[in-house]
């Protein structure tokens, strides 16, 4: 028999879940613009905090050394466009890298579904 065959898989069919992804982002502030941005950051408040983040990220923690001028936070969201616009309003007194990351529940989740290699 010839022809097209049905295999019960519908044609074009996505699933839509919302995941909400964390992210560390790192940074290492300018030498010649870092007492502006700690002068500046020093004054902010909790509202100015949640102003710059917007609706869509959640700050899981952030934490600095002021020593090294670096830093590190964990944002939460579902939308990566989000947390590069929160990240862009700090971009012209320091480098940042944005890294996805998992938790360890997520980890663990996922080398549950990986095959184990034979040990010798």
């Amino acid at each position: 028999m010839h022809g097209k065959r049905n295999f019960g898989c519908r044609k074009n069919l996505f699933i839509h879940a919302e995941i909400t992804m964390k992210y560390m982002i790192t940074w290492t502030l300018y030498p010649e613009t870092f007492d502006e941005a700690l002068q500046y950051f020093s004054q902010m408040t909790v509202e100015d905090d949640r102003e710059q983040l917007g609706d869509a990220v959640t700050l899981v923690g952030r934490w600095n050394d002021l020593v090294s001028r670096t830093g590190m936070a964990i944002l939460e969201s579902d939308d990566l466009s989000a947390v590069n616009a929160f990240c862009l309003q700090w971009q012209n007194v320091c480098d940042l890298t944005i890294t996805p990351v998992m938790s360890d529940e997520e980890v663990r989740a996922l080398g549950r579904t990986r095959a184990m290699p034979p040990s010798d």
